[in-house]
């Protein structure tokens, strides 16, 4: 029976003896889990405090590039509009410069025009009556008295620097009421009418006879002698000048009362 207790009583105390240990080293622990909670509090609330401040830094950068963003689409809308402007001016000034253009060309030919014209109105042949004197007849050596002495020698001029081409000349003298009413008709040219085609050189003077006049009966002399009637030379020259352009000169004259030659009438002169 001893043999058996004490052994027991050994083992017994052996188990007592390990067991004590073991509590002893379970105190630091729970002190340990307590530290460690101190330490997880902490890091815990540096962890909010950090979250917090992250927020905070993502809340304003959020503003800021909110911020940035309304700027940049101001710029944006001020470039727009400052590219519109930049465009309408652009417009404008082509608008501009056409019509510089147009103008410019329009003045260049309009230009050109009035020196083609005013080389023309240089160049070009005028043709016109220099004058009108009574002559004798090829038989006769002096002139007969008026109103029988109708021979009439008529010289006409070219006044232009350039010939005056396909000048054609029809002339006739004629008696009619003085004083006149108006121009004498052209139409009605008789057989003794002069008629010529020639050229004038630029300025030339040139002439011909125009046809003996007598009057048909002693009435028509006293007529004419009383200035009731009077003799007219009338007639047309017609005429192409160096540029191709065609032109005429109409005149009349009447016999001068006292003088052997024609003047001007006022009407059925004209040029152009």
């Amino acid at each position: 029976m001893r043999r058996i207790g004490l052994p027991l009583l050994l083992a017994t105390a052996l188990a007592v003896g390990q067991q004590q240990p073991n509590s002893t080293a379970h105190a630091p622990e729970a002190r340990l889990s307590h530290s460690d909670s101190l330490a997880v509090a902490a890091r815990t609330s540096e962890t909010g405090q950090t979250r917090r401040n992250y927020e905070r830094e993502a809340a304003d950068n959020e503003a800021r590039t909110a911020f940035a963003t309304e700027v940049l689409a101001g710029l944006t809308l001020l470039l727009a509009l400052g590219t519109v402007a930049v465009a309408g001016y652009t417009f404008r000034l082509w608008r501009a410069t056409q019509r510089m253009a147009v103008d410019a060309k329009d003045a260049s030919e309009k230009t050109l025009a009035h020196q083609e014209l005013t080389a023309k109105r240089e160049l070009r042949a005028y043709i016109s009556i220099l004058s009108v004197k009574a002559t004798p007849s090829p038989t006769q050596r002096i002139i007969p008295p008026r109103p029988y002495a109708a021979y009439y020698r008529v010289e006409y001029h070219n006044s232009g620097q350039t010939p005056a081409y396909s000048v054609e000349i029809v002339a006739e003298l004629k008696v009619s009421p003085f004083p006149p009413t108006g121009p004498l008709p052209l139409k009605e040219f008789g057989p003794d009418a002069y008629r010529s085609r020639t050229i004038v050189g630029g300025r030339s003077t040139l002439g011909f006879t125009a046809s003996g006049f007598s009057p048909a009966s002693q009435d028509v002399g006293d007529e004419i002698m009383a200035r009731t009637k009077e003799v007219y030379l009338v007639g047309l020259i017609t005429y192409i000048d160096i540029f191709g352009d065609s032109h005429s000169t109409r005149f009349q004259l009447v016999r001068h009362e006292n003088e052997p030659r024609m003047l001007n009438d006022a009407y059925g002169n004209e040029a152009d």
